[in-house]
């Protein structure tokens, strides 16, 4: 079975590697801003923006004085920057996402380059990159294949390596259950059998800590070395609580991958969501997005199925025994329930997970 993964790995590069990967950050930088000029000037003319005329203005560009510096960086990452340009274009035209802005330097940077003619590979304990040459890598799993690397500079100043290859791999076994899963802040996971998985809350047991950190920054001048320092201690904590998460996640919804061949989920409007003001940092804290997103990426590995239900199926109104809608608990106070039409008592989480994963089942048969 051929699958396709992304590996990161932290990268240890030399003083002039770091100023050549600098470099390369603020050529992305320059050359989208300048495309988006272009592209600009090509609307007020009524002309069709295409990533032929970008690519073709590209190679005009690097022939001025100004922008001569760019021979010395990787001519292909300084393609994706325009392809991405270009997907931005498409997706607005498309009324998906907003206007493209111009980028400026940040504290997180990132640029990606294809593996072309196997100038990407792993030789040893070294990355070899092009323009870059061989970047010390801690490697911590085998890469079969290249396809691109995406470099990044976190917001603590660490170097990574994103390498999304493909490899041929045996199907893992699962158990061959079928179950739905609702999502909440309470519980992070409710299966319809009753079994649930907690919500760590990391954030939250860390809040007071970042809160402190977060006024000892307010204090500092900002651009003094005394504020990078304290940034940079405050950026760590932050990256510690997300790596606690993703790691979390991981781990859970490998457990619920290994069980099951079979899963119904709710399809989420995390976003809307996030509207909400007094449930916005709960929902952050949550990650509902992110576990979600991990258990559909690595359920082709495991050979699970997963059906996602209409966000507008009322699945905690209805009674999972006789199918009444019961309006009134449209509150989500409300945990426990008895059906007027049945009298069933429902634990409000279990009943909806009891009735996503009949939904998920009936839109299989459907399509069937």
């Amino acid at each position: 079975m051929i699958v396709k993964r992304s590996y990161k790995f932290r990268l240890y590069p030399t003083h002039k590697q770091k100023q050549l990967i600098e470099g390369t950050f603020a050529a992305c930088i320059a050359v989208h801003n300048y495309g988006l000029a272009y592209c600009k000037q090509c609307s007020e003319r009524k002309e069709v923006i295409s990533l032929t005329k970008t690519s073709a203005e590209l190679t005009s560009m690097k022939r001025t004085s100004d922008y001569e510096y760019l021979k010395k960086y990787d001519s292909v990452a300084l393609q994706q920057v325009l392809r991405g340009l270009q997907k931005k274009y498409d997706a607005f035209f498309k009324g998906q996402q907003p206007y493209p802005r111009p980028k400026k330097p940040a504290y997180f940077q990132s640029y990606r380059t294809e593996n072309q003619n196997n100038r990407i590979r792993i030789e040893g304990t070294r990355l070899r990159l092009p323009k870059i040459g061989l970047i010390k890598i801690r490697q911590t799993q085998p890469v079969p294949s290249i396809v691109n690397v995406t470099v990044e500079r976190s917001k603590t100043g660490k170097y990574y390596a994103v390498i999304y290859g493909t490899s041929d791999e045996p199907r893992k076994n699962n158990s061959g259950g079928e179950i739905g899963i609702d999502m909440g802040l309470m519980k992070l996971v409710t299966v319809n059998d009753g079994t649930t998985i907690n919500n760590k809350r990391f954030y939250r047991m860390s809040e007071n800590r970042v809160i402190r950190e977060q006024r000892r920054l307010s204090r500092k001048k900002k651009g003094s070395k005394n504020y990078e320092k304290q940034r940079i201690k405050l950026a760590r904590m932050h990256e510690h609580i997300a790596a606690q998460r993703t790691d979390y996640n991981n781990k859970k919804t490998t457990e619920l991958l290994a069980d099951n061949a079979f899963i119904g989920i709710e399809k989420l409007n995390v976003r809307a969501m996030l509207h909400n003001p007094t449930r916005s940092k709960g929902l952050n804290d949550a990650a509902l997005s992110s576990f979600l997103n991990i258990l559909k990426k690595k359920a082709g590995r495991y050979g699970t199925k997963i059906v996602e239900v209409s966000p507008y199926f009322p699945s905690s109104k209805l009674c999972s025994v006789c199918g009444y809608k019961n309006i009134a608990i449209k509150d989500d106070r409300i945990r426990r329930w008895v059906c007027p039409k049945c009298g069933k008592e429902h634990d409000r989480d279990i009943n909806a997970a009891i009735n996503i994963l009949c939904e998920a089942k009936r839109i299989i048969t459907e399509k069937h």
